[in-house]
C-alpha cells in the first residue's frame, strides 16, 4: 500500500541527472524512505509502474560514457535492484533499440514491459520480455522507430483493448518561420507496426486545434479503446 514517487531538484544551471530522486511514502503519508543504489547514480526517472507482485519497473535516462541513454530498471518490494532483470537489475539498450531517453512505460499482464521514448528527433517504442531482454516478436528485433520529426516534448504511451498501443506525440510541421508543433496520437498494432485502421494511416489529426504550437501532457484510454488527451 506504499506510494512511490520520483523527480529531480534541478536549478536553472543544474542537470536533472545530478539531482534525481526516487522515494517511497507509507500509506499514511508520514514516512519517507529514499530509494537509492550506486548503480542508479546519475539516473532520472520519468515513469514508473507497480507490478502485481510488488516489484517496481521504472524508465528514464542515465549518463553513460558522457552522454544520456535510456535506462530501465526493476526494484524488489524492499527497494533494491532485482538482479533477475536485465544486467543486475538494469537494462540499457544499444544499437537499433537505443534511445536518448525513455519517457513512458506500460506493463503487460505477462510481465513484459513496453516503453516509449526518443532517439534524436525520432520516436522509438520498445518491448522487453519479463527478463529484460528485447521481445523480438515486436516491431523489428523488439522495437519500432518512427522517422517523422518530433519536437522535444515527451512521448506518452497507453495500451488499448486488443493489445495495441496509442502514443501521444508532438510532430514538427513546416520549416523556417513557418515551423509549427502539433499534438497527435499514433496508433501501433500489438506486433509493433502502425495501425492503418486508426486515423490517417495510423496517425490522428491535430488533437488541439489552435493557431500554432499545441501541447499535450497526458493520455489515457477506456475499455472501448477511446482515447482521452
Amino acid at each position: 500500500d506504499d506510494l512511490l514517487f520520483s523527480g529531480c531538484g534541478t536549478g536553472y544551471y543544474t542537470d536533472c541527472l545530478d539531482s534525481a530522486f526516487l522515494g517511497q511514502l507509507n500509506v499514511g503519508g508520514s514516512s519517507y524512505k529514499s530509494i537509492s543504489d550506486p548503480a542508479l547514480a546519475n539516473t532520472a526517472v520519468f515513469d514508473l509502474a507497480l507490478q502485481p507482485d510488488g516489484k517496481v519497473v521504472a524508465v528514464g535516462k542515465a549518463r553513460v560514457a558522457g552522454r544520456t541513454q535510456m535506462t530501465v530498471f526493476r526494484l524488489l518490494p524492499g527497494g533494491t535492484l532485482d538482479t533477475a532483470f536485465g544486467t543486475n537489475g538494469l537494462v540499457q539498450l544499444g544499437t537499433d533499440l537505443a534511445m536518448d531517453q525513455g519517457t513512458s512505460l506500460v506493463l503487460e499482464s505477462d510481465g513484459r514491459v513496453t516503453l516509449a521514448g526518443y532517439r534524436g528527433s525520432s520516436l522509438v517504442v520498445v518491448r522487453l520480455l519479463a527478463s529484460g531482454a528485447p521481445d523480438t516478436s515486436f516491431g523489428s528485433g523488439g522495437g519500432f522507430t518512427w522517422g517523422t520529426q518530433l519536437a522535444g516534448w515527451s512521448p506518452k504511451l497507453v495500451r488499448v483493448p486488443g493489445g495495441g498501443y496509442r502514443v501521444m506525440v508532438h510532430v514538427v510541421e513546416g520549416g523556417g518561420l513557418s515551423t509549427n508543433t502539433v499534438c497527435r496520437v499514433l496508433a501501433l498494432t500489438p506486433a509493433g507496426a502502425t495501425d492503418p485502421a486508426f486515423g490517417d494511416g495510423g496517425l490522428s489529426g491535430d488533437v488541439v486545434v489552435v493557431a500554432e504550437h499545441s501541447y499535450c501532457s497526458s493520455i489515457g484510454a477506456d475499455a472501448a479503446g477511446r482515447v482521452a488527451v
